[in-house]
């Protein structure tokens, strides 16, 4: 037996040490909670753990971001329902303000006085509705455009379309927006008509018709011819007219052009003769209109410059569309009782910001991925028609001709562009973070809601441009004012539809999906780091066990070396 290295006390002691870190560790992980209290009880779970802390942290603060941009949609949905209930009450004195048969000059200035302490109202919401601190409705909350140069209008731009450039994005139109048509090919006189025509206009399943063959509207042209006739034979010098008091001036300058050139060619038609053909297409074209409205078509009537009957669709693009047929071949369809589709309109061309752009009409939206992605501006220019001087011989005037511009003229050619103008963004588009990585977010805007940027790009006869710009005591100002109210109507109406399904479509579901994320965080978290207090009371108690074991057995190994010194003193 061997005294000098006593291996067994040296082993017992050794598995001492480890029941007794065993023993030290279940009771570190009881009295914390933890079963990771140090790098070293494991490292990988450890990292896992903190990451997962990071995350769980984050998203309940995303949450909070969440929840707190719900509640100011709903603020600012609130203010938008009360702008809503304003427009309600000031369409209503548009409305009797448009019955001018019986609202006099008292009650029109009146309902104005009214009007205005509505739109004092709806300036004080744009201006006050606030969220904390920041206001919602001033349009500080969202992407604003102006255009430079003429026939351009801003429309619209995205949440991600970005800040333009200083000096703007550059407008470059190459083709204008035209619309369906149909244009005779003789023109309208009281010798073309003969005994009369029919003429019928098919538009979105809506048909108008215009008999002149019979009835009221042949009676009313066979006096005027008549009228024309004795007129022209000097019994009495006031013909009756149905031509409207715009056209009775075009009509007595029409009739001093008649005059020089009588003078200078006994050729050329009477000015009664004139007249008559003048007159009778007035008529015609009122009463075509008449009917394309009573039948609700999108379809106007106008004659060209040499007499001819012309159709247009009210909309621009070449999407809409309308067919006619007439009795009489030429007049307007090349053939007599037989539907004949319009001719196609077109759509705007060009490019903003010198990126490509999608025309609708007379709308040109910037292309994704483009400088100016999403901006979206309307071009109302169109080539004109102008009066040429045509001079005899002798360098006199004896009539003018009409020229049409042409596109290039307008718009420049391809090798020599004209820039039109220039777009001018400003975004202050808001983000809401929607999660605990960096890209984790979306744009929303809360565009400007002040009484002059509603109502805007309405045409109507009063040219009111905005909201601010209605009077209701002017000639046509309350028909004209329901025209523009129903556009501010629409643009809030848009507002609360974008808003309301940001709110739900994003929002709200991406709260239900960081609640559940954050709570699988949490749990995997907890999986890692959170003692199982049975295990590590089960673990201490064997710890105690087995120290006390390994105890004794040190005790034990040293009683054998006590044996062998027992036997050397004997």
């Amino acid at each position: 037996m061997r005294i000098r290295y006593n291996a067994q006390a040296v082993d017992a002691l050794r598995t001492s040490r480890v029941h007794q870190n065993r023993l030290q560790n279940a009771i570190g992980s009881l009295s914390s909670g933890k079963s990771l209290n140090t790098a070293k009880d494991a490292p990988a779970d450890v990292y896992q753990s903190d990451v997962l802390k990071s995350k769980v942290h984050g998203l309940g603060q995303a949450s909070d971001n969440v929840e707190n941009s719900i509640s100011l949609l709903q603020s600012a949905q609130s203010h938008l329902e009360d702008i809503s209930s304003i427009l309600t009450e000031m369409r209503q004195y548009a409305v009797q303000s448009a019955n001018e048969a019986t609202t006099d000059s008292v009650i029109a200035e009146q309902h104005q006085y009214e009007f205005e302490m509505l739109l004092s109202r709806l300036s004080d919401i744009a201006e006050s509705a606030k969220f904390g601190g920041k206001k919602l409705l001033d349009g500080s909350m969202g992407v604003s455009g102006v255009t430079t140069g003429e026939h351009l209008r801003f429309i619209d731009a995205a949440e991600d379309t970005p800040n333009s450039p200083e000096k703007g994005f550059a407008i470059d139109i190459t083709h204008t927006a035209t619309r369906a048509s149909m244009v005779g090919s003789m023109p309208l006189t009281a010798e073309s008509i003969g005994e009369g025509f029919v003429i019928k206009v098919r538009e979105g399943g809506r048909i108008a018709e215009l008999d002149t063959t019979s009835g009221e509207m042949f009676d009313e042209i066979q006096v005027m011819i008549k009228r024309h006739a004795r007129k022209h034979a000097g019994e009495f010098e006031d013909p009756f007219n149905f031509a409207f008091e715009e056209e009775e001036k075009l009509e007595e300058s029409k009739e001093v052009d008649a005059n020089q050139q009588q003078a200078d060619s006994a050729t050329s038609p009477t000015v009664e003769e004139a007249d008559e053909s003048l007159d009778i297409r007035q008529f015609v074209v009122y009463r075509l209109n008449e009917v394309l409205a009573d039948k609700k078509l999108n379809v106007e009537a106008v004659t060209t410059h040499d007499g001819r009957l012309a159709l247009f669709h009210f909309d621009y693009g070449d999407e809409p569309d309308f067919e006619v047929s007439c009795t009489l071949e030429g007049l307007i369809s090349q053939e007599s009782d037989v539907w004949q589709p319009s001719l196609n309109g077109s759509n705007v061309k060009g490019t903003i910001g010198g990126g490509p752009a999608v025309g609708q009409g007379r709308i040109l939206t910037a292309s994704g991925g483009g400088p100016a992605e999403g901006a979206v501006i309307e071009y109302s220019g169109t080539p004109g028609i102008f009066e040429i001087p045509v001079l005899d011989p002798l360098g006199r005037h004896v009539s003018n001709e009409p020229f049409r511009e042409s596109q290039e003229m307008l718009l420049g050619s391809y090798e020599n562009p004209i820039i039109e103008g220039y777009l001018h963004i400003s975004q202050q588009s808001q983000s809401v973070q929607l999660g605990d990585e960096a890209k984790e977010f979306e744009t929303f805007s809360l565009n400007s809601v002040k009484p002059h940027d509603l109502g805007r790009g309405v045409v109507n006869l009063s040219e009111f441009k905005s909201l601010s710009d209605i009077d209701l005591t002017a000639r046509g100002g309350g028909a004209d004012a329901v025209i523009v109210i129903d556009k501010a109507f629409e643009d809030i109406s848009e507002l609360r539809r974008d808003l309301g399904s940001f709110e739900k479509n994003t929002l709200q579901s991406t709260l239900g999906n960081i609640n559940s994320e954050n709570l699988n965080s949490g749990r995997t978290r907890s999986m890692l780091q959170d003692a199982d207090s049975a295990s590590e009371m089960a673990e201490l108690t064997q710890s105690q066990i087995q120290l006390s074991m390994s105890q004794s057995m040190i005790a034990q190994s040293h009683q054998k070396s006590k044996n062998v010194m027992k036997l050397i003193h004997s």
